[in-house]
C-alpha cells in the first residue's frame, strides 16, 4: 500500500473539520491517532502483528516474533520498522543473508534510515564482506551523527580490518561517550591502545569491557593477548583461565577455539616456566606441572581431535622433558608424532622430532638421537637447530670430527648462528686446536659481542698457547660485559701472575672469591 495517497487524506481532514458539534469529542480524542507514531500509516491488523512480534522479541522469543514480523509484513508490505525488526531478529538467529535482505527492504522504503543501513553493514560484517559494511556503516552515519552503534562499528571495522588504530580510537571515544555501556567498544578501544604500544590505557579498557561483560570469552583471550604482548605470563594465564570459563561451545565446529583456548594457556605456562627456571624454580617446576595438566583436560575429552591432540601431546612432552622425567617425554612425543595422518606436516610434527631426538641424547643413547634429528631436518631443511644437536651427539661420543662437519652445516643454514660458532670452537679446544678455537670464538663475537661467555673461552685458549696478553684482553671484554663473571676474575689473575704482575693478580682472585 503506497503511504502517500493515504497522508494527504489524513492532512485533508482537518478542512472538512471545521465547525464539527463537540458532541462525542472526548470519545474521539481516545481514539485519535497520532501523526507522530510511525505506525500511523500502517493498517492495525498490521500495527498488532508488529506489536506482537516486538513483545515475543523483549521476551527472548526469536522465532515466534520472527513470525510476528512476517505477518505484518504480509499485511503491510511497506511496514519499514518491521523489516528492521525481521532484520535484528534474523541476525540474532545467524541468518545473516535473509538479515541483510530484511534490511534493505527497509531502506526501499526509507533511503534515510540510519538504524536500516547500520543492520545491512552488521549483516555484511558478519559474511566478511567488509567493505560493504563499511560503506553501510559511513551511509548510516550521514544519517545519525549521534549513533553509537553506528560509530562503535565504524570503530570496530577501523581497528579490526583496517588497521588504523587511531582513527579506531577516536570513533569508539565517540561511541563509549554516547554508551558507556558497550563492552565491545572498549574492548576494540584496548586493542587499538595496544597496537599503538599504549598497554596501560590498553589493558584499563579491556578490564573495564571484562567488568561490563564477564560473560563475552573475546574481553578475556584479548586482555590475554596483550598480556602475552607484555610477556607478562602470569596475568595472560589468569586471563586466558577466565576465558575459558566464560566460553561456551555452541556448536561442533565451536570445540576448535575451546581447545585453542586451552593450548594457549599451555603455551604461557610454559613460557612462565622458562623464565622462572633461573630465579624461582619451584615455580618454574610448578608450570610444567600445570602444562601437563592443561594437556590432560584436552586428550581425556578430544583424545583423537587433529592437529589439537597432537598438539597437546607435544605440549605434554616439552613439559615432561623440562622436569627431567626424559622417559615420559619420549612416549609423550611419539604420541604427538603418531598422532599425525599420513602426507600431513604439521607444524609441531619437526620440533617434536627435534625434542625426542634430545632427550634420547641425554639418556645417551645418541645413535637414536640423530635419527630424530635426521628427521626433524628433513621436514625443515633451513633450520640450523637439528645440526647443531647433531653435533652434539657425535661430541658426546667424543668423536669431535663429525661434530665439527655438523656444527658447520649449521652455520651455513643460518651464518648468524652463534651457539654453532660456540660448539665448534669448543670441539676444537678438545682437539687442541687452539687457533682455529679462538676463530670459531671470533665468529661468536662478531655475532654476540656482548655476551661475556665467548670472550670468556677465547681467554681460555689464549691461555692454553701462552698468549698472556691476549688472553688478559679476552677476560677484560668479559668482565666489561659481566662484572660478576667469577671465573673470569679468576683467570684474569691467573694471566696477571704470568705476566709478572702477582699482586695484580691476587687481587682479582681476591675480587672472584668475593
Amino acid at each position: 500500500m503506497s503511504r502517500f495517497p493515504l497522508l494527504l487524506l489524513l492532512l485533508a481532514l482537518p478542512l472538512f473539520a471545521v465547525g464539527t458539534s463537540s458532541v462525542g469529542q472526548d470519545a474521539d480524542e481516545e481514539t485519535a491517532l497520532d501523526p507522530s507514531d510511525a505506525n500511523f500509516l500502517y493498517a492495525p491488523e498490521a500495527v498488532a502483528a508488529y506489536e506482537e512480534g516486538v513483545r515475543l522479541a523483549e521476551a527472548g522469543e526469536n522465532d515466534q516474533a520472527l513470525a510476528a514480523f512476517s505477518a505484518a509484513l504480509q499485511m503491510q508490505t511497506d511496514y519499514k520498522e518491521a523489516y528492521v525488526a525481521k532484520g535484528k531478529i534474523l541476525l540474532e538467529l545467524e541468518d545473516y543473508e535473509a538479515a541483510k535482505k530484511a534490511f534493505r527492504s527497509a531502506i526501499d522504503y526509507d533511503a534515510q534510515s540510519a538504524e536500516a543501513y547500520n543492520g545491512s553493514g552488521e549483516a555484511s560484517l558478519e559474511m566478511g564482506t567488509i567493505d560493504i559494511a563499511y560503506n553501510d556503516f559511513l551511509k548510516a552515519l550521514d544519517f545519525d551523527r549521534q549513533n553509537a552503534e553506528v560509530l562503535s562499528n565504524i570503530g570496530h571495522i577501523e581497528v579490526n580490518y583496517q588497521n588504523d588504530p587511531v582513527t579506531g580510537i577516536r570513533f569508539l571515544d565517540d561511541a563509549i561517550a554516547l554508551n558507556p555501556e558497550d563492552a565491545r567498544a572498549h574492548r576494540d578501544r584496548g586493542l587499538a591502545h595496544a597496537r599503538l604500544q599504549e598497554f596501560d590505557d590498553a589493558t584499563t579498557n579491556l578490564k573495564k569491557a571484562a567488568e561490563i561483560d564477564p560473560g563475552d570469552y573475546e574481553n578475556f583471550s584479548t586482555l590475554a593477548s596483550i598480556y602475552l604482548a607484555e610477556d607478562k605470563y602470569a596475568e595472560a594465564i589468569e586471563a586466558l583461565g577466565q576465558a575459558i570459563e566464560a566460553y561456551e561451545p555452541k556448536k561442533h565446529a565451536d570445540l576448535d577455539l575451546f581447545i585453542e583456548g586451552y593450548l594457549q594457556r599451555a603455551d604461557a605456562r610454559m613460557q612462565l616456566g622458562f623464565e622462572e627456571a633461573e630465579t624461582d624454580k619451584a615455580a618454574s617446576m610448578a608450570a610444567y606441572e600445570a602444562v601437563i595438566g592443561d594437556a590432560k583436560k584436552i586428550l581425556a575429552e578430544y583424545p583423537d581431535r587433529f592437529p589439537y591432540s597432537g598438539l597437546a601431546h607435544y605440549n605434554r612432552g616439552i613439559a615432561e622433558r623440562m622436569l627431567g622425567q626424559y622417559g615420559e617425554a619420549i612416549k609423550s612425543l611419539t604420541e604427538s608424532i603418531q598422532s599425525v595422518p599420513g602426507g600431513q606436516q604439521p607444524s609441531y610434527l619437526a620440533p617434536a622430532y627435534l625434542r625426542r631426538g634430545i632427550c634420547w641424547h641425554y639418556q645417551d643413547y645418541d645413535d637414536l638421537a640423530r635419527g630424530d634429528f635426521e628427521q626433524a631436518a628433513s621436514i625443515n631443511f633451513l633450520d640450523p637447530v637439528p645440526h647443531l644437536w647433531m653435533g652434539l651427539s657425535y661430541a658426546n661420543e667424543g668423536d669431535y670430527r663429525k661434530a665439527i662437519v655438523k656444527y658447520n652445516e649449521a652455520i651455513s643454514k643460518d651464518p648468524s648462528y652463534a651457539l654453532a660458532y660456540v660448539n665448534r670452537g669448543r670441539a676444537y679446544y678438545q682437539l687442541k686446536e687452539y687457533e682455529r678455537a679462538i676463530t670459531s670464538f671470533n665468529d661468536a663475537i662478531r655475532n654476540e659481542p656482548t655476551n661475556a661467555e665467548h670472550y670468556y673461552k677465547r681467554g681460555i685458549c689464549h691461555m692454553q698457547i701462552e698468549e698472556y696478553k691476549k688472553a688478559v684482553n679476552s677476560f677484560r671484554s668479559a668482565l666489561l660485559n659481566d662484572p660478576n663473571m667469577a671465573k673470569a676474575q679468576r683467570q684474569m689473575g691467573e694471566a696477571q701472575r704470568k705476566l709478572g704482575n702477582p699482586n695484580l693478580g691476587e687481587t682479582y682472585e681476591t675480587q672472584a672469591g668475593q
